[in-house]
Order: C-alpha cells, then sequence, then structure tokens
C-alpha cells in the first residue's frame, strides 16, 4: 500500500461527510470507502474490491501508439494483485477486440478472428508475477478508417483460480502522426512548403489524376491503398519533377470505392483520400 502524508490540512464538507488532509493527499486522490474509512491514493479505489484473503488482480491494456507501417509491440500488464503466490507458475488466458483497419496482429496470440471492422483476438501464457507484463502481441499498424482504436476486453480469466476477482482497464490506440484536413486524412510531419498532394475528379470514372508538387529531389513514391491498408497498387517509383506535375491513372482494374493516395518523398510523406465510382 501507498499513501501520501503531510502536516498540517484543512477540513473539507460535504453534508454529513468531513475529511480532513492536505494539499499533496488532494491531488493524488482521496477515497472513502463503503465503511467510510477515508484512504489516500486514487489506487485505493480500485484495490478496495479486491477481497481480503482470496485471490484479486487488476490486468492492464494499456494506451499505446504506433506509425502506419510499422510493427509495434502491446503489452498485457498485471498491474497489481493480491493473495497470487509469488513465484508459483499461473496460467491465463483473454480476449480482446479492437479496430482491424487499424491494427492487424502478427504474433503472441492463439487465435485471431474479423467481422467487418471488428478483429477478436485470444491469447494464452504462464506467469510467475504477482505484477508486471505477462505478455507482448505484436502488430502491424495500418492507416485504417479511423486515427484511434478502443483496445477493449471481452474476457481474462486465471485457471488455477477460477473464482479469483479480476478487473479489467481497457486500453486505446493511436495513429500516429495523422490529422484530419476537410475530412482527409493526412500523415503529420515537418511538410516543406512546396509539397502537396491532391487527386480529382472525385468520385473518378475512368481516369483519376493525381497532382503533386515538391521541390526536393530524390526517389518519390506514389501508392493506392485500401482503407483496411492494404496496398492496392504501386502508381509510380522514381524521381519526380521538381514544382507541379499531374500523373492520369487508368482505374478500369480498381473496384469502386475509397482508398488512400500515399506519397513518399525521400524526406516526407503526404495522405489524401480518392474515390473510384463505375
Amino acid at each position: 500500500m501507498r499513501g501520501v502524508w503531510g502536516s498540517g490540512g484543512t477540513t473539507a464538507k460535504s453534508g454529513q461527510t468531513i475529511i480532513h488532509g492536505t494539499v499533496s493527499q488532494t491531488a493524488i486522490g482521496r477515497s472513502k470507502l463503503n465503511t467510510n474509512e477515508v484512504k489516500s491514493g486514487f489506487w485505493y479505489t480500485t484495490r478496495s474490491r479486491f477481497p481480503k484473503s482470496s485471490p484479486g488482480l487488476i490486468v492492464v491494456i494499456p494506451t499505446f501508439s504506433g506509425k502506419a507501417g510499422e510493427t509495434i509491440e502491446m503489452p498485457i500488464i498485471l498491474e497489481s494483485s493480491v493473495a497470487l503466490p509469488y513465484g508459483r507458475e499461473w496460467k491465463f488466458k483473454g480476449t480482446f477486440h479492437f479496430n482491424a483497419t487499424v491494427l492487424e496482429p502478427i504474433s503472441g496470440f492463439d487465435s485471431y478472428a474479423r467481422a467487418n471492422d471488428i478483429g477478436t483476438l485470444d491469447f494464452s501464457g504462464n506467469s510467475r508475477d504477482t505484477a508486471g507484463i505477462i505478455k507482448k502481441i505484436t502488430f502491424k499498424v495500418k492507416l485504417g478508417n479511423q486515427p484511434i482504436s478502443p483496445v477493449a476486453w471481452d474476457t481474462f480469466s486465471i485457471a488455477q483460480y477460477q473464482t479469483a476477482t479480476i478487473i479489467r482497464k481497457d486500453g486505446e490506440f493511436q495513429l500516429e502522426d495523422l490529422c484530419f484536413t476537410d475530412g482527409k486524412p493526412r500523415l503529420i510531419g515537418t511538410v516543406k512548403q512546396g509539397l502537396a498532394l491532391s487527386a480529382f475528379p472525385l468520385p473518378a470514372k475512368g481516369t483519376l489524376t493525381i497532382a503533386t508538387s515538391t521541390v526536393e529531389k530524390g526517389i518519390s513514391e506514389i501508392f493506392i491503398y485500401s482503407p483496411d491498408g492494404k496496398l492496392v497498387t504501386t502508381i509510380f517509383h522514381g524521381e519526380l519533377n521538381q514544382g507541379y506535375s499531374e500523373l492520369p491513372i487508368d482505374t478500369e482494374y480498381i473496384p469502386s470505392g475509397t482508398y488512400f493516395i500515399v506519397l513518399k518523398t525521400p524526406s516526407d510523406m503526404l495522405t489524401t483520400s480518392c474515390i473510384i465510382a463505375k
């Protein structure tokens, strides 16, 4: 147990409830239990739900982030526990769901299923810890249909302690370097003056024109991605002329739908959306 104490302080009243404490105790959090006992520290509110003699634990999916195209690890965290014997191996399993257009699982799981935009993942493992990281799930980050994905628990259980009190805390994934301008996603970076990307007409029927403006020399690439982050085609690979350029694309072999166009220069990246209708 942890607490913050200090001398002095003042008294606060709310109806019949009276709390006396210091500024440091108030800043870190105060909680009043069902027994009318007052604790200092926000962690006591959660821990007060644990039984005193049987196992209890708090398992957490954290808030984490990554850039499109990166491979990242998401830890499963045992935040704290009570009556969980240290050094004795225990087996766990769990299930959580997330936006599958943003995160694609690669390793660290038992099974994975996707229904429309929702991915559901099952995992299991062994641990001897009473606190710490007990599992890591590896994902590939994609430019999906949302910049933020909740990562929420469905189940978590321990084989040896079926009646344990388990508190699950949901997490969240944030796609880095992304903003929306006029409803279009764009990767944030040190975008240089004179660098631009657009597509027209919208929707495109037959021919889609991609317009670029660059100021730097070097190899550049232009890609088309589907909303679930899959590469549809590479439109251009080479050195773009400095200044304004237009690149007409035949959309005959691209199905109707919404797509993302990505321009990668030697030191920057821009993204815009397009619609193909036939």
